[in-house]
């Protein structure tokens, strides 16, 4: 997950243009499928950007509270 968060640096991505969502993970991922819906309207530039953004805004609230991560 914080391979993800490195996509705030672009530029050093431009080998693996996919790199930053986890395409390998097994079963289902919400914030996964949500990412290739977003890469399906749009590019993955933005896919990528907008996963990144939401993952910032869960692991900023999840320091507010204190709470730990409980995926869905």
């Amino acid at each position: 997950m914080t391979r993800a968060l490195a996509v705030m640096k672009d530029q050093h991505w431009g080998e693996y243009p996919d790199a930053a969502i986890p395409a390998d993970c097994k079963g289902e991922l919400k914030l996964k499928n949500w990412a290739f819906a977003i890469a399906a309207r749009s590019t993955m530039r933005m896919a990528r950007i907008a996963l990144a953004r939401r993952l910032a805004i869960i692991m900023h609230a999840m320091l507010r509270n204190g709470t730990e991560f409980q995926p869905a």
